[in-house]
C-alpha cells in the first residue's frame, strides 16, 4: 500500500509539472509584444546594478532585444539574466555593448589642438607649411616639407601618436 501511494504521489508530481510547464507556454503565448516589453524592462528597473534608462528593451513574437551601453561587464550580464527570467522571452538578441570609462580618451577637437601646438613648438617644422586633420581619433598630417629631417620631427612629435603622413 505505501509503495502504490509513493507511486501515485510521483505521478501526480508529474502531472503538476505538465500542468505548469503548459499554464506557462499558454502565458507567454498570450502575452502581447508590449506588455513582454514592459516586462522585461520592469526586471531590469529590479536590478540593483543597472539604470533602466542605459537598456533599450523591443520585442516581437517573444524574441527580446537589448540595446544600449553600459560601462562594466557586470551590468551586460545583469541585464541578460534578468530578460531571461520573464516568462514570455523566447529568445534574447543581446546587442549591449561594454565601454569602460577613460579618462585619457580626448575629441577630435582636443588632439587637432594637441597636434597644431606640438607642431608650433617644434622649431624643426615648419608649422605653416602643414595642415592637420583629425577624424575618429585618426591624424593626418598634409604638406610639403623640403628637408627629410623636418618630415621625421612632424611624424615623431611626441605631442602625439599614430601619424599617416601624406607626402607630396
Amino acid at each position: 500500500m505505501h509503495l502504490l501511494y509513493n507511486n501515485l504521489c510521483n505521478y501526480c508530481q508529474h502531472l503538476c509539472d505538465v500542468v505548469t510547464i503548459s499554464f506557462q507556454h499558454n502565458v507567454s503565448a498570450m502575452k502581447g509584444n508590449q506588455e513582454l516589453q514592459t516586462d522585461v524592462q520592469n526586471a531590469i528597473k529590479w536590478e540593483p546594478l543597472l539604470n533602466a534608462a542605459e537598456i533599450g528593451v523591443t520585442a516581437k513574437d517573444g524574441v527580446v532585444s537589448l540595446t544600449g551601453i553600459v560601462n562594466s561587464y557586470a551590468k551586460k550580464m545583469q541585464a541578460e539574466n534578468a530578460a531571461k527570467k520573464v516568462i514570455g522571452v523566447k529568445a534574447l538578441v543581446e546587442k549591449i555593448e561594454v565601454k569602460f570609462p577613460n579618462t585619457w580618451s580626448k575629441t577630435d577637437a582636443e588632439l587637432a589642438n594637441e597636434v597644431l601646438n606640438g607642431l608650433k613648438n617644434n622649431l624643426s617644422v615648419p608649422d605653416e607649411k602643414i595642415k592637420v586633420k583629425v577624424e575618429n581619433g585618426w591624424i593626418t598630417l598634409e604638406g610639403e616639407l623640403v628637408w627629410n629631417y623636418q618630415k621625421e620631427a612632424a611624424k615623431t612629435n611626441k605631442s602625439y601618436m599614430f601619424v599617416y603622413l601624406i607626402e607630396h
